[in-house]
């Protein structure tokens, strides 16, 4: 289950997402048929230990996966558009300062006081 998060913000298609957590999905299901004993001595010292929460918990991954891929697409796509909207405002700057120097025989820089 530690894989299932990180893995999660590194994927770029939803549905790679879901195979994948369909995946550990049935893995733990499997786990589950297979171990079956150990799970029956497990849940004897706890009811963490149960077979049925096990599953649970792998199945309450994947809506949780599904939102910090959500997240991070989000986070990374304004990441971007705030990058171009600053080369944008650079360059618009360096134009606007060009066309200055080009139609000003001086440039003056003032301060608050106009001076």
């Amino acid at each position: 289950m530690v894989v299932c998060i990180p893995a999660a913000a590194c994927t770029t298609r939803s549905s790679v997402l879901l195979f994948c957590q369909v995946l550990f999905f049935f893995s733990s299901i499997v786990r589950v048929v297979i171990d079956d004993e150990e799970f029956e001595l497990a849940s004897q010292c706890s009811q963490l230990n149960n077979p049925n929460t096990y599953v649970v918990c792998h199945l309450c991954f994947v809506p949780m996966a599904f939102c910090v891929s959500h997240w991070a697409h989000q986070l990374m796509k304004n990441r971007i558009i705030a990058r171009f909207r600053e080369a944008k405002s650079n360059t618009q700057l360096s134009a606007a300062t060009a066309l200055l120097d080009l139609t000003c025989d001086a440039v003056v820089a003032l301060n608050g006081d106009l001076r």
